[in-house]
């Protein structure tokens, strides 16, 4: 499915045929666009997913409706390279899987043809816990899964092997990969909570940020303003497989927040977030004055 919409939003962009609308303006004043290639992205992820599992709740952040659907084929049940890395399987209820899918991360970067932050994403959702989780690039065509206690894909798989992600992230001047819109904000307190040789990463999609975070490219990701789950499932889901840890930015007597995704009407997370594969509490504490 994510492929399937990467296929799409990839067409739209080098047929230029965006039609660009704005849904309004985000909190910080950025104009929040939708594009042709989110809309027909969704289609094909959504009624893919649907005609492949019926009774599954699929969240997406686009909400076109259509009347035909005749041309979209249901989503392949079986994978391969999945099913050869598996560990395990197990049954669920249905009642308890919550799919959160993104048909297009950093939509306002894709109009502005700054393709290598775009992916398409799936994140699977057990009991509110993150836990299967696809991102697509689709300007690539490179695939990253992650399934919570059980396997990722190849590509990270190479990264768990050879120990990178075993390697304790820098405490002193490290590399914090944040929203464009906002890094003035955290490069003030990153500055001085860890020293003025800090590296402050401006970066779009929260996608991408994550995996560059699993890939080692940036020691955190770090965002301050409120956040959709279907932005952060699926990179949150390969994140927890690959050992790292995902909260909100709080961190007062209850300790920070784990992000959950079990109700569609609780979309929103507006406590800031921290991800990193190692140190996590070390940077939390650190990061404090950024704490909505």
């Amino acid at each position: 499915a994510a492929g399937r919409g990467g296929n799409e939003v990839r067409r739209v962009r080098e047929e230029a045929t965006l039609q660009q609308k704005s849904k309004g303006e985000t909190k910080e004043g950025v104009n929040d666009p939708v594009t042709n290639g989110d809309l027909l992205s969704h289609n094909v992820m959504y009624y893919s997913l649907h005609k492949s599992f019926p009774t599954l709740e699929i969240i997406s952040e686009e909400h076109d409706t259509l009347k035909d659907t005749s041309y979209i084929a249901p989503a392949n049940i079986r994978d391969l390279e999945v099913e050869k890395l598996m560990i395990i399987d197990k049954i669920v209820f249905v009642k308890d899987v919550r799919v959160w899918i993104d048909p297009l991360d950093a939509t306002k970067e894709y109009t502005e043809n700054l393709i290598q932050y775009v992916t398409t994403m799936v994140g699977i959702a057990v009991q509110g816990i993150p836990t299967i989780g696809v991102v697509h690039r689709p300007f690539s065509n490179v695939t990253h899964w992650g399934w919570l206690d059980n396997a990722v894909s190849p590509d990270l798989q190479v990264i768990k092997q050879s120990g990178l992600s075993l390697l304790p992230s820098p405490t002193v001047s490290p590399r914090l990969i944040v929203s464009i819109s906002h890094q003035g904000t955290v490069k003030d307190v990153a500055t001085h909570a860890f020293g003025p040789d800090t590296t402050i990463i401006a970066a779009a999609g929260a996608g991408y940020k994550i995996m560059e975070v699993i890939t080692g490219a940036a020691d955190a990701y770090v965002h301050t303003t409120a956040i959709k789950k279907w932005d952060l499932c699926a990179g949150h889901a390969i994140l927890s497989a690959m050992g790292g840890t995902l909260t909100t930015l709080r961190n007062d007597a209850a300790a920070s927040i784990e992000i959950t995704y079990e109700d569609r009407n609780k979309y929103k997370n507006e406590a800031g977030l921290l991800a990193t594969m190692k140190n996590h509490e070390f940077y939390l504490d650190r990061l404090q004055a950024l704490k909505n």
